[in-house]
């Protein structure tokens, strides 16, 4: 992964002219030196895991794969209770009732794509 850092200075000039300069890099420069502490940092993962979904749109989709897929968005490491769901399982409509059965009970949604075209 590659970071560009610009120049505070760069990044105001869209900004409205009453801004103290000094006093935001100052600031920019504190903010910079802090270390996000591991319960934070563990928070972040946690809410990024329960936000994704796990996509299968694959034009061979079997119901086995489907019930993997659903057994992976409830427990994404299975001998880790501490790894929380994924949000949702995004299927062809043909596979929603049985992502829908694998799913019950559980808090991950079903979602599923009204077009997929491939080109």
């Amino acid at each position: 992964m590659v970071t560009t850092t610009l120049p505070l200075s760069d990044v105001l000039v869209a900004l409205p002219a009453r801004i103290d300069t000094i006093a935001a890099e100052e600031r920019a420069a504190s903010l910079a030196k802090r270390s996000i502490k591991k319960e934070s940092k563990l928070f972040a993962l946690d809410l990024a895991i329960r936000c994704m979904d796990l996509t299968t749109l694959e034009g061979a989709d079997t119901p086995g794969k489907v019930h993997s897929l659903c057994l992976k968005a409830m427990h994404p490491v299975p001998h880790d209770t501490g790894i929380p769901a994924v949000a949702a399982v995004c299927v062809y409509p043909s596979m929603v009732s049985h992502a829908k059965e694998c799913l019950k009970g559980s808090n991950v949604r079903v979602a599923s794509v009204g077009a997929f075209l491939l080109e």
